[in-house]
């Protein structure tokens, strides 16, 4: 582990390792780096995109996007829950700006919505995380995790604590905030919302905060359960919906019912690799779906069409449906692969919600296939490329769930010196 050293480090081979590892740290490591590098594939999508449909008044949207990134960079590389609150509040606040920004009435709903059941998990979370200081004396993730048995009022502030994280990832029952903001926000912000944004408080280093996973019992199978409920009540949805972009809203309510489920049953390296091909495959479908709301101005299913010459945006769209899926040689294929590897039992569960998934999207091309050829411009590259990212990852096989492995870190002592070079 190469580094900074505490005042109370000691120095190993060409860095240091600290003994005091109480205050603010930062690394990558096999699980986070995977997000980071898919939430930068997203993020250059979605800038390119913005450069073109903000075009009136391109600074405020890019300022607060940049901000959204930023505070998602850090919440993936934090290993400190103070620290990893704070990014996640710079991501969020500057959500429901973006999300209200275009100050239409059902907008500014949805963003007074997202931010009022934001608010309230955050506080639940901030007050989890007093309870997890004063009786363990650290916000470090791991030294946190390794603590001798944990108190009881210590179990119940990582209940509180989980809880409050699943709502800001909008997993059923406590989705209701995410199908009006996703469909309300600009169409680029909707895709890094549902691409990104709701993977920040649903994974910290393959497990919600990295802190003990529930054991196999009682809480495990209510785990397992949830993430199945929110799985299925996405896809039946989503087979009534006729707005494209509430359609892929409870599409990704559907899918954070994937991420649970790897963390449900231990399964950090499936979870992680899942996140990831969503950000592929749900960005890219959102970023598709805004060129034809901001062509056709309308949001309904039966007067859109993605027919058009060359048919780049077709093939953007099918290539991501197929992808989102499951569906070989995208990324779904191997993602939802890795998934089944950690599944105890439910597994005829998993394929039945995979094919509701598979007819969903079925029924999404079914409706844009009809309709006159139409010309569209620069604002189909954004997906297109979301749509080669996807065929390109679903090429390369992760193998096995890898070891932990630890990449450069900068880590600063908990008594609050200056570390010295």
């Amino acid at each position: 582990m190469v580094g900074l050293p505490s005042h109370r480090g000691r120095k190993r081979g060409c860095g240091w390792l600290a003994e005091n590892r109480g205050g603010i740290e930062v690394a990558l490591d096999t699980y986070n780096s995977l997000l980071v590098f898919g939430e930068l594939i997203l993020f250059s999508a979605v800038a390119l995109y913005s450069i073109d449909y903000f075009k009136k008044d391109v600074k405020p949207p890019l300022v607060l996007l940049l901000l959204v990134h930023a505070g998602l960079l850090g919440a993936f590389i934090s290993r400190d829950l103070f620290n990893f609150y704070i990014f996640m509040e710079i991501a969020s606040v500057s959500a429901f700006s973006l999300v209200g920004f275009s100050g239409g009435k059902e907008a500014l709903k949805a963003a007074y919505k997202y931010l009022m059941l934001s608010l309230l998990a955050s506080y639940f979370f901030v007050f989890s995380i007093g309870i997890i200081y004063l009786k363990t004396g650290y916000l470090n993730l791991e030294l946190i995790s390794q603590s001798p048995p944990l108190y009881p009022e210590v179990e119940v502030a990582v209940a509180v604590a989980f809880t409050s994280l699943l709502l800001k990832a909008g997993i059923f029952p406590l989705h209701t905030w995410l199908p009006d903001a996703h469909a309300n926000a600009p169409s680029p912000v909707s895709a890094l919302l549902s691409g990104a944004v709701v993977k920040a408080p649903g994974l910290r280093h393959g497990a919600p905060l990295a802190l003990p996973s529930p054991p196999p019992g009682e809480r495990q199978k209510c785990l397992i359960v949830l993430a199945f409920s929110s799985m299925f009540f996405g896809v039946g949805v989503m087979l009534l919906e006729r707005d494209i972009k509430r359609f892929l809203a409870y599409s990704t309510v559907s899918q954070m019912g994937y991420v649970l489920l790897g963390i449900a049953t231990l399964n950090p390296m499936g979870a992680v690799y899942y996140a990831f091909a969503h950000m592929l495959f749900k960005g890219g479908l959102f970023l598709a779906a805004g060129v034809l709301v901001d062509k056709f101005k309308t949001r309904k299913l039966e007067k859109l069409s993605y027919r058009g010459d060359p048919p780049i945006l077709m093939v953007s769209i099918l290539t991501l449906s197929l992808a989102i899926g499951g569906i070989w040689p995208f990324v779904g294929s191997p993602a939802k692969a890795a998934l089944l590897k950690g599944l105890p039992y439910g597994k005829e569960l998993f394929y039945v919600a995979g094919l509701g998934t598979l007819i969903s999207f079925t029924k999404l091309n079914y409706y844009l296939m009809r309709g006159k050829r139409r010309r569209y411009g620069f604002t189909v590259l954004p997906s297109l490329i979301m749509a080669l990212a996807a065929l390109f990852a679903g090429g390369i096989s992760l193998g096995g769930a890898p070891q932990r492995q630890w990449m450069p870190v900068c880590s600063w002592g908990g008594s609050g010196a200056i570390p010295s070079a």
